[in-house]
This record gives C-alpha cells, sequence and structure tokens, in this order.
C-alpha cells in the first residue's frame, strides 16, 4: 500500500514558524489531492491527502530502479567559497549589498544541496532547509520591491553560473528568483486589473508589431508603476542600442496585457498572493531539483537520449525532492504539492500522472523550463532567448499556461534577458 500524509488536516503557521504536521500515517486507497483554496466537502476533506508516492504499483520497482545506478560523483561540483569568489572579478560593479546578499544566498543554497551517500543511498546532510529556505525567499522578496535590485541580483547569478554549479546553486536560485518574479506581477494583476476605480490609463506606443491606436485605454495601476520604474532600470542600466530593444519588447509586452479577458477566470489567478503562500511557492521553486542529487550525474548530465529506465528514474525526481524534505524534517504540505506537479502541464503532458496540480505548480513550471533552456548544463545545449520564449509560447498555445501567466513569465523573462548582460554598463548610479 502506498503511504500517504494528511494534508486536509490544518497545521499552524505563524509568521514562519512552521509547526510539524500529525505524524500520523495513513493507508487509503480512495485518497485525494487537494490544494490551497480547493472547496471541498467535510467528508472528502478527511480523506484529502499529498501523496507520498503518485504510481500505481505497488511492488519494490522504485527500490530496484534506484539501486541499479552508482551514485558516485562524475564530476567536482563547486563549492560555495569557489563561487562566491568569482562575484569579485565580475566585469561590472553590482550594488554592495545586492552582492553581499547573493554571497550569503550561495552558502545557504549549498547548505541545503549538501548530501551524503551512504550504500549508494542519498540523504540530504542539512537540517536547516525549511529556516533557509523560508530566509531566502524572504530576502527575493525584498529585492523585487526595486527593478535595479533585482536585476543586479539575476545579472550576477548569470555572470558567475556555469555547468559545474548548475544543479545545487544557479538553477534552484535563478527557478525561484524568476517564481517571485511571476507571482508578484500576477499579484499585480489580480489585485487591480479589474476593478474599476483602480485601473490606470495607458496611451498606445506604436511598435514594430502593434500599431498606436486611437486613445488610452484601462491598464492596471501597478503594473503601470511597475513598468516606469523598469524603464528607470533600462535607462540606468544600458546604452542603445540595446535600450531600445528592451523599451520595444517591454512596449509590445504591454499591447499583450491588454488582452487579457477580465470575464474569463484564469487559473493563475485564483492563487493566493499573500505573504505567506508567495514565500512557499519561492520555497518550493528552491527545492523543486533538490530529488536530482538521488540520481546519478551520469544520467543526470547524459548529453544522449535516456533510456527507459532511465527516463523513469528521472520522472520520479518530484517525488524524491519531498522524501527528501521530509526526511529532513520539512513539513510543509502545499510546498510538497507545488514541487510535486511542477513537470506536470497538462491532462496528456508531463510527470507524474497526478489527478490534480495546484496552479502555484504552473508558476515554478514556466520558471524551470526557461531556465533550463538558458543555462549551461552538461546534458544539453544553451538556448538563446528566441528559443526559450518560442518554446514557452507554443507551450502556451497548447494550454499548458494561461493566458496571465505566460505574459508576466514573458515580461519577467524579457526584463531579465541573460543575453543583455554583457551588454550593461560597467558602473550602475545608485538610485
Amino acid at each position: 500500500m502506498r503511504k500517504l500524509i494528511p494534508f486536509g488536516e490544518k497545521y499552524n503557521i505563524n509568521d514562519y514558524d512552521f509547526q510539524p504536521i500529525p505524524t500520523d500515517i495513513y493507508n487509503h486507497r480512495g485518497a485525494i489531492q487537494a490544494h490551497r483554496g480547493q472547496k471541498l466537502y467535510k467528508e472528502r476533506l478527511k480523506n484529502s491527502f499529498i501523496f507520498d508516492d503518485v504510481y500505481e504499483d505497488d511492488d519494490d520497482s522504485a527500490t530496484t530502479v534506484e539501486s541499479s545506478f552508482e551514485l558516485t560523483d562524475a564530476y567536482e561540483e563547486e563549492s560555495a567559497a569557489k563561487i562566491a569568489d568569482r562575484l569579485d572579478n565580475l566585469y561590472f560593479v553590482p550594488f554592495l549589498k545586492i552582492k553581499l546578499a547573493l554571497r550569503t544566498n550561495i552558502h545557504q543554497i549549498k547548505e541545503i544541496f549538501k548530501k551524503i551517500i551512504v550504500n549508494n543511498v542519498v540523504f540530504l546532510d542539512s537540517k536547516n532547509n525549511a529556516k533557509i529556505s523560508r530566509y531566502i525567499a524572504s530576502s527575493l522578496d525584498n529585492i523585487m520591491e526595486s527593478n535595479l535590485y533585482a536585476s543586479e541580483y539575476i545579472d550576477m547569478i548569470t555572470a558567475i553560473r556555469n555547468r559545474d554549479n548548475y544543479l545545487t546553486f544557479s538553477h534552484s536560485c535563478a527557478v525561484a528568483f524568476y517564481t517571485i518574479g511571476i507571482a508578484k506581477k500576477l499579484k499585480m494583476l489580480k489585485e487591480d486589473l479589474y476593478t474599476e476605480q483602480n485601473l490606470g490609463r495607458w496611451v498606445p506606443i506604436k511598435t514594430e508589431k502593434h500599431d498606436k491606436g486611437t486613445a488610452p485605454i484601462n491598464f492596471s495601476n501597478q503594473l503601470l508603476k511597475y513598468i516606469d520604474n523598469q524603464k528607470n532600470s533600462i535607462h540606468l542600466k544600458y546604452k542603445n542600442p540595446v535600450k531600445a530593444i528592451l523599451y520595444e519588447n517591454l512596449h509590445n509586452l504591454m499591447h499583450d496585457y491588454t488582452k487579457i479577458d477580465s470575464e474569463k477566470k484564469y487559473p493563475s489567478l485564483t492563487i493566493d498572493f499573500d505573504i505567506l503562500n508567495r514565500h512557499i511557492i519561492t520555497m518550493a521553486a528552491l527545492n523543486h531539483d533538490i530529488g536530482k542529487l538521488c540520481i546519478s550525474n551520469s544520467i543526470l548530465n547524459k548529453p544522449e537520449k535516456l533510456t527507459q529506465e532511465e527516463f523513469m528514474l528521472m520522472a520520479k525526481h518530484p517525488l524524491f525532492s519531498v522524501r527528501k524534505l521530509k526526511e529532513v524534517e520539512v513539513n510543509i504540505p502545499e510546498m510538497f504539492s507545488y514541487i510535486m506537479g511542477h513537470h506536470r502541464l497538462s491532462a496528456e503532458r508531463g510527470y507524474p500522472p497526478l489527478k490534480q496540480v495546484p496552479p502555484e505548480s504552473k508558476i515554478i513550471a514556466i520558471a524551470d523550463i526557461y531556465d533550463a533552456m538558458r543555462a549551461p548544463t552538461y546534458y544539453g545545449k544553451q538556448h538563446t532567448q528566441k528559443e526559450a520564449l518560442d518554446h514557452i509560447r507554443d507551450l502556451h498555445e497548447e494550454g499548458c499556461f494561461d493566458l496571465p501567466l505566460y505574459l508576466t513569465a514573458v515580461h519577467t523573462f524579457e526584463e531579465f534577458n541573460h543575453e543583455h548582460v554583457s551588454h550593461r554598463v560597467k558602473k550602475v548610479i545608485e538610485a
């Protein structure tokens, strides 16, 4: 029988003082998966769980698959000290306090990804995951309050990342960064896009893709202010022709935002974006791939197509992530649910075969896809910005991502475009 942990029962969270959920373990074939915001009848709520194993088979095949590959490292992961040292050799001068914040996060992320291997079984070696993840989520939330600070942070990650720090630092940090950036834009849309008294007015600007139009149109007031701040950041960081390109991209996105139908209920705008859930989404993003530590580097970094056996193992990494987090006493059911769904893009696409996927998982998924395509890795080529955005557009058109999530994600990825980092001015003036 599959082991399940209670999800319908309430657990106490007070000012980030995470309390353990009830420790009773249940066996229940008829359990359903629930997530924040879902309404259930009382008789169904008591049987709501997060699955500890989402697969239909009850044999020990998972153990057999895991043990059939040696977990010895195929290459040496970069240490935190080595990554942090390269911050001193950047080709631009970042804000000191943002640089110091990133240096702290490097050591913290490396700590939660620290592992030991005993008899070919991986164990996480940090008991401080929840505390560290919570701290980083709060730090990123604060950094995102300033476009200039946020762009400094991701520019530094881009400048110091390589294949040897991809899994255990740069990918987890970047996905968490993009996730909270997208979440905060969705929050702006949800708060005032459909509220008439909070709407601003935007005079459409002509671009190569869009005509100017004849009259001002309603626009999210918060988003207008955010975009004005973004323009100021672009002005300080870049010179032409890059500045002109970024302004053009931004104006195209503003045109696209006006296509959102205020009468339609989009899944991404049903999410509760209060500070607690926002931080739990970011914590999930930070830990979404921690289960890959249970998979041999010869599989993780294999440039050729994976065999069926290798893919079966790889497809279980969301489950491994949840299991390993439980082992180090992390007890945040929503976080587990968001991690489990980050590769399930639709009923037909992705893994594992979950019956329900929280909309929060889609935020992590789109950030994960973009960063994996744009980062240097051992297992595949580093894609261009256009290739990554074209792929994400295709997924949106297939119905994997709704329009507000797609647009806010593209906005975030264009705002922090890796391809323009090397063109930034050498010194940024403190705002």
